[in-house]
C-alpha cells in the first residue's frame, strides 16, 4: 500500500558477470558487497542507485571494510549518479570495524571501482530506508 519502501533503481556491473551482484532486497534493507569477499577482484566498477520516496533519510551500513590502498574505494553520492553531490568515499582499514551513516536524503548512488593491482578483503554492508 503506498510507496515502495527501497527501490533499488539499477545495479550496474562491468567486468565478471559476477561482480557486485550480491545484494538481497528485504523490504525496507539491501545488502550490498564488494565483487567477492576475501580478495575482490581487480578492475571492477558497480554501481548502485536507490530510491526511497518519502524517506526522513537512507543509513548507509558498512559492516567491514578494508582496501589495499586508496586506488580501491567505496564512492557514496547524494543523487542518482556520479554526478550527483560526492558526500564521502572510502578506502584502506579506517572502516574494518565498521560505522553507520544517516544521509538525509531519499536518493543515494555508489560507486565500488578498484584498479589493476593488490586487492584485500572489500566491504559489506547495507542500505536502509529509515522513516
Amino acid at each position: 500500500e503506498g510507496l515502495p519502501h527501497l527501490v533499488i533503481i539499477f545495479p550496474l556491473v562491468s567486468g565478471l558477470v559476477s561482480a557486485c551482484t550480491n545484494h538481497n532486497l528485504f523490504h525496507q534493507l539491501v545488502y550490498i558487497e564488494s565483487d567477492s569477499w576475501e580478495f575482490y577482484n581487480n578492475n571492477r566498477y558497480c554501481y548502485w542507485s536507490f530510491y526511497a520516496p518519502g524517506a526522513r533519510y537512507i543509513r548507509l551500513h558498512l559492516y567491514h571494510m578494508r582496501t589495499y590502498d586508496s586506488n580501491d574505494r567505496l564512492y557514496v553520492y547524494l543523487g542518482t549518479n556520479t554526478g550527483s553531490y560526492l558526500w564521502h568515499s572510502f578506502y584502506g582499514d579506517s572502516w574494518e570495524t565498521g560505522g553507520y551513516w544517516d544521509l538525509e536524503t531519499d536518493m543515494l548512488h555508489l560507486r565500488w571501482s578498484t584498479n589493476g593491482y593488490d586487492t584485500e578483503i572489500g566491504f559489506r554492508g547495507s542500505v536502509i530506508r529509515q522513516g
